[in-house]
C-alpha cells in the first residue's frame, strides 16, 4: 500500500464531523543552522554557479519513531556584486500517525513534499537577509521537487 493510500486510511478511519483531526504529518519547527555570505577568492568566481540546491534528510536520534528532519543547503552566488551566500536550513517533521522507519524515508512526502514545504521558509529566509545586508532582494525559482526526483537530481 502505498503512503499516500495508509494516509488517506488513517484520516477516513480518525475523521469525525465537526471535528479537527489535524495533520497526519507535519513541520514542527525550522531553524538555520548555517549562513555564511562572502567574497569569494577571484580564481573561484569563473567555477561557481549562480544556483545550487542540495537536500539531504535523516531522523533524529532523539525521536526516531516519529520524527525526521530535512535540510536544505542553498548556495547562491551574485555576479554582480561578486558575493556567495550560503545557508542550511533544518525542517524537523513529526507524525502521530504514520512510523518514521526506512522505508517510510524513501518515500515521495519526504523526497518531495517535505522539501517543498520547507523551501518557502528558506526563499523567505534569503530575501530577508539580504534586504537587511543592504542588498538588492534575489528572487529565487520555483522548484518542482517530484519533477526533480523523476530526474534523478539530488543537488
Amino acid at each position: 500500500m502505498s503512503l499516500f493510500c495508509l494516509l488517506c486510511n488513517v484520516m477516513d478511519k480518525n475523521l469525525t464531523p465537526g471535528k479537527n483531526m489535524g495533520a497526519a504529518i507535519q513541520l514542527k519547527e525550522f531553524h538555520v543552522v548555517n549562513v555564511a555570505f562572502f567574497n569569494p577568492p577571484d580564481q573561484d568566481l569563473e567555477s561557481l554557479k549562480n544556483f545550487n540546491l542540495a537536500i539531504k534528510q535523516g531522523i533524529p536520534a532523539s525521536d526516531p519513531a516519529t520524527s525526521f528532519h530535512i535540510i536544505l543547503s542553498l548556495e547562491l552566488f551574485f555576479p554582480e556584486i561578486k558575493f556567495k551566500l550560503n545557508v542550511d536550513l533544518l525542517g524537523l517533521f513529526t507524525s502521530q500517525v504514520v512510523s518514521v522507519d526506512e522505508e517510510f524515508m524513501k518515500s515521495p512526502f519526504v523526497k518531495v513534499n517535505a522539501p517543498a514545504i520547507l523551501y518557502p521558509y528558506l526563499r523567505a529566509f534569503v530575501s530577508s537577509f539580504m534586504a537587511t545586508a543592504g542588498f538588492q532582494t534575489p528572487i529565487l525559482p520555483s522548484i518542482n521537487f517530484a519533477q526533480r526526483l523523476q530526474a534523478g537530481n539530488t543537488n
